[in-house]
């Protein structure tokens, strides 16, 4: 259920050929079609992407893997791509203060809490 609400929540945003890092059973490419999963211990996939999602896995991952997925040059992203983030923000969530800072490389162009305030959807694109 609530695999299926984050999908139907960033759907509408995902755009081009898409990555989604820590993709679990990969119904999020499944459902969109154009693009490819990775889990922790996948190896990077080769190109670029237009969209690069992290759909509540950020929360699990450890703060140097954090760190290292949201370095600028760590991600296959195209110059006019875009990430999109689902995190929860309570219980051991990240604030939203927190995923700025650690995508402080990118733009935020849009954020939104949901599922009742307790997870944030961001957006953010590569400053040039």
């Amino acid at each position: 259920m609530l695999q299926w609400l984050r999908i139907k929540t960033v759907m509408p945003y995902i755009r081009g050929r898409l990555l989604d890092i820590g993709c679990g059973n990969n119904k999020l490419v499944e459902e969109y079609g154009n693009g490819a999963g990775i889990d922790k211990d996948d190896k990077m996939i080769i190109g670029l992407f237009d969209t690069i999602t992290f759909i509540a896995s950020l929360n699990y991952m450890s703060i140097g893997e954090r760190h290292n997925c949201a370095t600028t040059n760590y991600l296959p992203l195209r110059d006019d791509g875009q990430i999109i983030i689902t995190c929860r923000k309570v219980w051991g969530g990240l604030s939203k203060n927190y995923i700025e800072k650690l995508f402080g490389g990118y733009q935020l162009t849009y954020y939104r809490p949901f599922m009742f305030g307790l997870n944030g959807l961001y957006i953010f694109k590569r400053q040039i």
